[in-house]
């Protein structure tokens, strides 16, 4: 009966985390690398005019500016660095990139939306948290970056198993997308999503009934046994 038990209970985890986490596979843009969050205002790092590629072995340098006016921007290295450890899976590098990239401009919110999709790819949720509420700070004028914010706090939230507050967060970005038209969103994940995380709340609902009624049949069977021994 014990082990009857604990397979219940096995269930119980088992059948949750498969309804929160079987989103990546239907909401493609979770799986997507950071190199996949657009640029401020949707553009690419900025390059002088007219400059063209840099020649690969004439040991001229790219032209650079801090402001990202007459050329490219420091930032965009230490972003274009971290994406690539990020894409051969090296989060821990990648985060140290981004990190270098958030020092050179801290108001950027693109460098703190990496460093929250590196996180969340080390399961490190409440910094992952963090780094986002940071981006949202600085997105203001930025919908796309805003909605990502808001879409990786809704992810963040259903991998923790925070249903009440992913559905929420969720929510949150499903008005965000309604208001903000030139936004580029994701306008079929979030039914999608909140439709996955219902599901996974009934299911923990009916597995803890289950779970209920065999812990009062072992505590009754436990009770006859101790009877039965006197």
């Amino acid at each position: 009966m014990r082990d009857v038990l604990g397979r219940a209970r096995w269930f119980v985890v088992t059948g949750v985390i498969w309804g929160v986490c079987a989103g990546p596979a239907q909401a493609q843009e979770t799986a997507a690398p950071p190199a996949a969050t657009a640029a401020p205002g949707g553009s690419s790092p900025k390059a002088a005019p007219n400059s063209g590629p840099a020649p690969a072995a004439s040991g001229a340098e790219i032209r650079r500016d801090p402001r990202g006016v007459t050329g490219i921007s420091p930032v965009w290295d230490s972003l274009k660095l971290g994406d690539n450890a990020y894409l051969a899976r090296d989060y821990d590098g990648a985060i140290k990139l981004y990190q270098e990239a958030i020092v050179k401009e801290p108001q950027h919110p693109l460098g703190h939306l990496r460093m929250a999709e590196a996180l969340i790819q080390k399961g490190s949720f409440p910094e992952a948290a963090q780094a986002v509420e940071a981006a949202k700070r600085f997105a203001n004028n930025d919908p796309t970056l805003g909605a990502r914010a808001l879409f990786l706090t809704a992810w963040i939230y259903e991998q923790q198993q925070d249903h009440d507050k992913a559905i929420e967060a969720w929510n949150a970005y499903q008005a965000f997308a309604r208001e903000q038209t030139k936004a580029k969103v994701f306008q079929r994940t979030p039914p999608e999503r909140l439709k996955r995380i219902q599901e996974a709340k009934q299911r923990k609902q009916d597995y803890a009934a289950v779970r209920e009624r065999i812990e009062k049949g072992l505590k009754e069977a436990d009770e006859k046994a101790r009877k039965s021994a006197q």
